[in-house]
């Protein structure tokens, strides 16, 4: 409390308080969400937003701010947050695993309220980006994962009806059985 009343009366603060308050505010950030005080972590990270508005970091603290939301429990403000961070143009200059990483959690959270049309769409786009992110060159370490499960995820009811093909014991059937879950398997391999 007491940094915020610093912070927030005295804009002619000298320079070196000023950076302690700056440094205290995202602290006392940290510190709120680490005690699960999401809605004054945020708030926090909110204030040192508002400071700060053209620091190419904002991303990080966006993404934090998305994260405090969801661990609340709000998954609308959650996804908001979330978008914002990848549309916002300075995340791939910070971390071109975060724009992949941030479509990824939308759809995660759309899948979780039941809207899957929604998380389809939204991991389809991270797929693109990350599609788009490899042919620019981007030095991409976690979103290959991310890619990897979110294919896999959307793949699963097409590999179910695979796995469920069974292999008749008659010789007839079992061919037509075997050619069935081959040609299964390709449409897999095409599709993954």
């Amino acid at each position: 409390e007491y940094f915020h009343i610093l912070y927030g009366h005295d804009p002619e603060f000298e320079t070196e308080g000023f950076r302690a308050v700056d440094l205290a505010i995202q602290r006392a950030a940290r510190y709120q969400l680490a005690m699960g005080d999401y809605d004054r972590a945020a708030a926090d990270y909110h204030t040192w937003i508002e400071a700060h508005p053209d620091d190419p970091t904002v991303p990080g603290i966006l993404l934090r701010i998305a994260e405090a939301y969801e661990k609340a429990g709000m998954t609308d403000k959650a996804i908001e947050g979330y978008k914002t961070v990848y549309k916002d143009s300075r995340t791939v200059a910070l971390d071109p695993d975060m724009v992949v990483f941030t479509r990824k959690k939308v759809g995660d959270l759309y899948f979780e309220q039941g809207e899957d049309a929604k998380g389809r769409k939204a991991w389809n786009g991270a797929i693109d980006e990350y599609k788009r992110l490899v042919k620019s060159g981007a030095e991409l370490k976690r979103a290959p994962v991310d890619v990897a499960e979110m294919r896999f995820k959307m793949l699963q009811p097409e590999f179910d009806e695979y796995d469920a093909i069974t292999i008749s014991s008659d010789e007839k059937q079992g061919r037509k059985d075997l050619r069935a879950k081959t040609t299964k398997m390709e449409e897999l391999k095409d599709i993954y």
